[in-house]
């Protein structure tokens, strides 16, 4: 008799874990949410607040990298397999220049219309393979928005590796819901 407690509990926490799942993914596809892995950007809950209209710097963006370059980042092991063409997933990551800015490349990192962009070229990825990058120049009124990955600069898999992206790649703007960084923020906040 008291084995079949044991079940019953144990089952209905099976029970309660996958009606919890199931709530999470479909308040994710209501609400255009999106969950990201990645250390590029805090790892966490997103949620679109718009369709890409006027896009601005310092707004963080989903992107569908370019199918060339987003089947780079799948073949290396940087994207998993997602809704983008070419079947990977989009990138979560800050738009740091927009069209009509003045963009320089350097070793040390991307300047912005003068503002300087920790984002240093390294030679080899985590996983130690070779990394190739946009090659460094001043690009006058760039007609094209550029890509930064904020939360880790040094690693981030960003426009410093395959340059600028098009209008068209944006999927949306989007916004931190629950992420690592927002639950520090609010940690902080109580307990000083």
């Amino acid at each position: 008799m008291r084995t079949g407690k044991i079940k019953l509990k144990q089952n209905w926490r099976w029970v309660m874990a996958v009606l919890v799942v199931i709530t999470l993914l479909a308040l994710m596809g209501a609400f255009h949410m999106r969950f990201n892995v990645t250390p590029s950007m805090p790892i966490g809950f997103y949620y679109q607040v718009a369709q890409p209209g006027k896009l601005q710097r310092g707004q963080t963006v989903e992107v569908c990298l370019p199918k060339t370059i987003g089947e780079q980042g799948l073949s290396r092991g940087y994207l998993n397999r997602g809704s983008c063409e070419g079947r990977f997933e989009p990138v979560i990551k800050e738009l740091i220049a927009v069209p009509g800015d003045d963009v320089q490349l350097t070793q040390e990192g991307i300047l912005v219309n003068q503002v300087f962009y920790y984002a240093p070229f390294i030679q080899f990825d985590m996983n130690g393979k070779p990394m190739s990058a946009y090659p460094i120049k001043k690009i006058k009124n760039t007609d094209q928005y550029w890509l930064y990955g904020a939360n880790d600069p040094e690693y981030s898999w960003d426009s410093r590796f395959y340059g600028g992206i098009n209008r068209e790649n944006i999927q949306g703007v989007i916004r931190p819901f629950l992420t690592t960084k927002t639950v520090a923020n609010f940690f902080q906040l109580i307990f000083h």
